[in-house]
């Protein structure tokens, strides 16, 4: 048997203890015993740790032709961010899943301190609420109850064709054992496609049912969450942790957090980062929003490192706008508004403030746009060097991408970190490979930029016709005729040896 290596917790029951009702009744060990095994007969928990991902859909249609159940143990920002798979989340508990908790990054708990243990979780609990309306219980006094598998399928050391057949061997040979409790990760392409079918054939063969991990032990749903309806507010910690900077991702700092920070759970970002360039930050007699909507969480941030690292918050907490007057709490208030994502938000804001160690290495593309929207935003590109180069180490720029959101984003992300090289490809690229006028998806990108590749596209059109027509004399010129294009001069001024688009910072 192979533990899980990070703590996965499900509330099963422990939430009666401090929510003011009654639970149902159940036959459960105290809140922090390991669980290993099923209790009811002829039932297997089928569970799958790491998620949401984009393979994770596919395994819930998997389970739908089974009318099978599982539970998913979430992170909040591990493989992909949970805030991008919103729609699969709330599909697993339409379908009748059970969501469990895995922490909000993945980080191994027994190298954090107890407050950063409980920062872990309640960061995902925050993030749960807007999506399903409630989430597992918090750490503490409340308890959990600790899933571990007897049946390891290592699907995460056997992803290829050949190599799944090991993990499915390794779940009949924990069924034959009398496993119930099964451990696979839903982030993995042969997992999704390989390993979940043959365990759910192989359940149907045997008649066995999969359940989830409450029903194979006997405890009523009603005990699976809680919520807000239960009396419980979340606490003002964010999902991302800068405002217990003191200790958070180890030491201490003297910061002044003068400066409270109003972040939306809910922002405008879907797949494709988005950001309303008509709301400007701090705008004079902008509309306060409420200071407790649920949808809110709340960061108290150095006011010191934010007006040194933004000359935008500078001015912004310097002029005459309402948020250089201290409120009577004595804390600047900075509400930002639904188009900054709130996990790229705590991202930049741990890198202004220095706190290193709790700043992912490696990042995706999409969530890389998602910080270069608020980068612009604030006009922070120098704070946020070191990491970028980190990052660019990993998430590579593909000369061969064709066009596509994906170069619109590479587009807008060597804008704002003035990355020359690959500001060049892309342009190049999209002048080569586009059809039709260029589309900024609503991203922040620079309109002289937008229109330069425009005009560049259409000179290198012309020169192409220009290319055809002369062509066309040299052959005609051996017959006594020629032909001539309706204009000699290029269009839109440019010659055709115009050089490539640079950029100018």
């Amino acid at each position: 048997m192979s533990a899980r290596y990070f703590l996965s917790a499900l509330l099963l029951g422990a939430a009666a203890a401090s929510a003011g009702r009654s639970a149902q009744p159940r036959a459960m060990p105290p809140p922090g015993a390991v669980i290993y095994a099923c209790t009811k007969p002829d039932m297997v928990a089928l569970t799958f740790d790491d998620g949401p991902y984009q393979f994770t859909s596919g395994i819930l249609d998997e389970f739908a032709k089974y009318n099978a159940k599982a539970t998913f143990f979430l992170n909040g920002h591990n493989w992909g961010s949970m805030l991008d798979y919103k729609p699969t989340v709330q599909r697993m508990l339409a379908e009748g899943h059970q969501i469990g908790h895995h922490t909000w990054s993945h980080q191994d708990l027994a190298t954090l301190t107890a407050d950063a243990v409980l920062l872990e979780m309640t960061k995902l609990e925050v993030a749960l609420i807007p999506i399903i309306g409630k989430f597992p219980t918090i750490m503490g006094a409340l308890g959990y109850h600790v899933i571990h598998a007897n049946i390891d399928t290592f699907d995460y050391n056997n992803q290829n064709t050949c190599l799944i057949r090991n993990s499915i061997e390794y779940f009949e040979d924990g069924l034959d054992r009398g496993g119930s409790i099964v451990l696979a990760h839903d982030v993995h392409k042969y997992t999704a496609e390989n390993l979940v079918p043959a365990m759910l054939a192989s359940l149907h063969r045997r008649n066995l049912r999969a359940v989830t991990v409450g029903e194979c032990l006997g405890d009523p749903e009603a005990n699976w969450y809680r919520g807000p309806r239960d009396g419980y507010v979340p606490p003002s910690t964010p999902i991302g942790g800068v405002d217990t900077v003191h200790g958070t991702c180890g030491g201490e700092n003297d910061y002044d957090l003068s400066l409270l920070a109003v972040v939306m759970i809910e922002s405008k970002f879907g797949h494709v980062p988005v950001v309303d360039r008509t709301a400007k930050v701090g705008g004079k007699g902008k509309k306060r929003a409420s200071k407790r909507e649920p949808n809110f969480s709340h960061v108290k941030l150095s006011l010191k490192h934010l007006t040194l690292a933004s000359p935008r918050l500078n001015s912004m907490f310097s002029g005459p706008w309402l948020e250089s007057t201290k409120q009577s709490d004595g804390l600047h208030l900075w509400e930002t508004g639904d188009f900054f994502d709130p996990t790229a938000f705590v991202i930049v804001m741990n890198t202004i403030h220095g706190r290193n160690r709790c700043v992912p290495k490696t990042i995706s593309l999409d969530e890389l746009a998602k910080i270069a929207v608020i980068v612009d935003d604030l006009q922070c590109a120098e704070a946020m060097e070191t990491m970028v180069d980190v990052w660019l180490r990993t998430t590579k720029y593909d000369e061969t991408l064709p066009f596509g959101r994906d170069l619109i984003l590479w587009l807008l992300v060597s804008q704002v970190f003035s990355l020359d090289s690959i500001f060049l490809a892309t342009t190049r690229s999209i002048m080569l490979t586009s059809n039709g006028q260029l589309d900024n998806l609503g991203l922040p990108i620079r309109h002289d930029i937008i229109a330069e590749i425009e005009t560049r596209k259409a000179s290198m059109i012309n020169q192409v016709i220009n290319a055809v027509y002369s062509a066309a004399n040299h052959w005609l010129q051996g017959k006594g005729n020629s032909i001539r294009p309706r204009s000699q001069t290029p269009i839109l001024g440019f010659r055709p040896d115009a050089q490539e688009l640079r950029p100018s910072w």
